[in-house]
């Protein structure tokens, strides 16, 4: 088997171009096992679209950094998740 994964660098091009339409980049990009789970979620919960986090923390935190800016205010409960508290008092505090 060959580790090539593309046959020309205008494949490459074309692929970094097109991401986001399911085209194959690179395995942290995605696989094609990713892009049908992704596409299947989307479809069961009705939904415009469906990202995928590795765990429950880094979907969290990622949630969190689309809507606070420095400045902003974040209440977390006592019983929150503790990564979630963790990520709050110690790296959303370092960003103000």
């Amino acid at each position: 088997t060959s580790s090539v994964i593309f046959n020309t660098v205008e494949d490459m091009h074309h692929a970094l171009n097109n991401h986001h339409k399911n085209t194959l980049v690179y395995g942290r990009r995605g696989t094609m096992t990713h892009f049908a789970f992704r596409d299947a979620m989307t479809e069961l919960e009705g939904g415009a679209g469906c990202a995928l986090y590795p765990s429950g923390t880094a979907a969290i935190t990622n949630s969190i950094l689309s809507f606070v800016k420095t400045g902003d205010h974040v209440l977390v409960t006592g019983n929150a998740y503790e990564p979630t508290q963790l990520f709050c008092n110690k790296v959303l505090q370092k960003m103000g």
